[in-house]
């Protein structure tokens, strides 16, 4: 390569991206060709140093690397977003229905699906109707086929919501005791329901609606563990060394900034989870906003900053860990990051399918101050609120999502390049010792060696000598 030409830093993400990406291509189809070569194995003969070529042993041959269109890796992609799609409403309608149901206690109406609302109208109707009958005895009797009818009606509207057999007693009674008092006009309609979302997902009540949106900044926190810990801990083959592509980067004429930031750019978008689970759960937050195809980008721009964001972390902890800390406690360090990185995903994944999870998020997210949510992990969903989406106050919120990516960014470039800058490898054997200084001898560190075993034996035969 040629010094009179160098690497501009686009060129050089641009290629270092695409290495990067056809590595992990390469890993993925490894899995398949290997399944073809324990199925379909070609034999040749090689003969021997005897000359005869009767005595030949075999060897296998090693299959070549077919091209063209990976078809089932992108038929398998599909198949986990959509999956993701499924898992994220599933979440949301769940969450959604657990923030309603906490918050109704001190709301003045309780919200029912639209259906519900009809014939609770019809009911009002049926026992205006019943109120101006002058026969005692037929009052008696429809009023009391219609409670039926209203019992079962509110049996199945709490079979909707996710409640434990007391729970829906209680529930049940309540409603009981809200229509007799007010009739329909105690409840409030809602279009949210099933494992799809809408723009009747997001709670129209203020209690519900600011609860919901501090137990969603709690669920998308945990992709930031995830995402760091992950890449850490799983996705690092030894981070107690430094890859040896980093090392023969190293002596190409590019800044160590553009191959730190190939090494952000990599953490953050070569996560296949995040593709398929992350953007799904944000497109589905801001389709429940009520902004409709406009989601599908504003969710795909919250991934990528939620990317760059843990992309950030990963460059700047990997380095400083590399730099101060022991081969032993980083070896260490990465079997604690496998766990947590593992547990911060199934905690994602409990809280799409588990009543219990969500209703931890939705009691710790009722302690929360309502200021929290602005914080640098959590500005995506400060845009996705029903009242700004419909509004002019959503620009300037995505337009601070890019300038906190861009300073986080910036500040872990930077504190990467001061990391490094008297170089990353403390010494090429795997181990290091640790000279420390030597303690102030006592009077009795004379008796050590020898004459301490020997000191050690008398005493233990003038003990036994007392005894008898």
């Amino acid at each position: 390569m040629s010094s009179s030409r160098p690497i501009s830093t686009p060129r050089a993400l641009w290629l270092l991206g695409n290495l990067a990406l056809r590595r992990l291509l390469n890993q993925w189809q490894s899995i398949r060709y290997a399944r073809k070569r324990r199925t379909s194995r070609q034999p040749t003969t090689l003969a021997t140093q005897t000359g005869d070529p009767a005595e030949t042993t075999k060897r296998v041959a090693t299959p070549p690397k077919g091209g063209g269109v990976p078809v089932f890796s992108i038929f398998l992609f599909l198949i986990l977003a959509f999956n993701g799609f499924m898992l994220g409403g599933r979440g949301l309608a769940l969450l959604s229905s657990i923030s309603q149901n906490q918050s109704n206690s001190s709301s003045d109406k309780i919200e029912v699906t639209r259906s519900t609302q009809v014939r609770l109208q019809e009911a009002d109707d049926a026992f205006r109707k019943i109120r101006q009958m002058r026969d005692t005895t037929e009052r008696e009797k429809y009023a009391g086929m219609w409670n039926r009818y209203l019992d079962g009606l509110f049996l199945n509207e709490v079979r909707r919501g996710t409640y434990s057999d007391e729970e829906e007693s209680a529930r049940i009674e309540r409603m009981r005791e809200v229509y007799a008092q007010k009739g329909s006009a105690g409840f409030a309609r809602v279009d949210s329901g099933g494992i799809w979302v809408s723009r009747g997902t997001w709670p129209t009540d203020a209690s519900a609606r600011s609860v919901f949106l501090l137990a969603l900044s709690l669920i998308l926190f945990l992709w930031i563990p995830f995402i760091v810990f992950g890449s850490l801990g799983t996705n690092n083959k030894d981070l107690g060394r430094v890859e040896w592509s980093f090392e023969w980067l190293s002596t190409f004429p590019i800044s160590a900034r553009a191959l730190f930031a190939s090494n952000l750019l990599v953490a953050a978008f070569l996560q296949p989870l995040v593709w398929v689970f992350l953007s799904p759960f944000l497109i589905l937050v801001y389709v429940s906003a009520g902004m409709g195809w406009a989601a599908v980008p504003f969710g795909i721009g919250g991934m990528i900053y939620v990317a760059l964001l843990a992309g950030a972390l990963i460059t700047l902890l990997e380095v400083a860990m590399r730099k101060y800390l022991s081969l032993g406690r980083l070896k260490s360090f990465q079997a604690l990051f496998t766990v947590l990185g593992t547990a911060a995903l199934l905690l994602f994944y409990a809280s799409s399918n588990s009543t219990v999870i969500d209703n931890f998020l939705v009691q710790q997210a009722r302690k929360l101050p309502s200021w929290s949510v602005w914080n640098p992990f959590s500005l995506p969903l400060v845009a996705a609120v029903p009242g700004q989406a419909s509004g002019r106050s959503y620009p300037w919120a995505f337009g601070l999502m890019a300038l906190t990516a861009f300073a986080i960014c910036g500040l872990a470039l930077a504190g990467s390049e001061w990391l490094t800058r008297d170089g990353l490898v403390k010494a090429g054997g795997p181990y290091q010792g640790v000279r420390r200084t030597r303690a102030r001898s006592t009077p009795l560190n004379w008796l050590r060696g020898v004459p301490a075993h020997e000191m050690l034996l008398l005493l233990a035969t003038a003990t036994c000598s007392c005894r008898f």
